[in-house]
């Protein structure tokens, strides 16, 4: 499944993997890996909830915000094991390197809800959320009838 991911890569060609043995001064290694750089597990997440365009399986992912503004996030589908490609600032899918699902949803003139800190309290009913976690059309600003 990676596969078509790595050929949609420039040039069709592969993904590095990365694999590292850190040596202690015995020779044996020590299992440890070198920090990497852009690879740290705090600051602010960012979720995303979706449907999968090939299988339809309705997903939740998290992934930090740094990542989704500096860097490359791809998440991959509980039910296909697909991988979708949420943002890429670095170009490594996309030209530009400016590209989110957010902007292609919005071009294709799909809706696309935000929710964050300011409109969550005022906007979001527990119905409501439960409603955009599950799929349905009811938001704040498209009530369902």
């Amino acid at each position: 499944m990676m596969k078509a991911l790595r050929s949609s890569f420039r040039g069709g060609a592969r993904l590095p993997l990365l694999r590292h043995l850190a040596a202690t001064p015995t020779g044996k290694p020590n299992g440890a890996p070198p920090p990497i750089p852009g690879a740290q597990h705090g600051g602010p997440k960012m979720a995303i909830v979706f449907t999968c365009n090939v299988c339809e399986t309705r997903a939740a992912k998290k992934f930090t915000k740094h990542s989704y503004d500096h860097g490359v996030v791809v998440v991959q589908c509980p039910g296909c094991k697909n991988y979708h490609l949420i943002a890429d600032r670095l170009s490594f899918f996309e030209d530009g390197g400016n590209w989110d699902i957010k902007q292609l949803l919005e071009q294709r003139g799909e809706a696309v809800h935000t929710l964050d800190d300011d409109n969550l309290a005022s906007n979001i009913t527990p119905d409501v959320l439960r409603d955009l976690i599950q799929g349905s059309a009811a938001t704040p600003d498209k009530k369902a009838s």
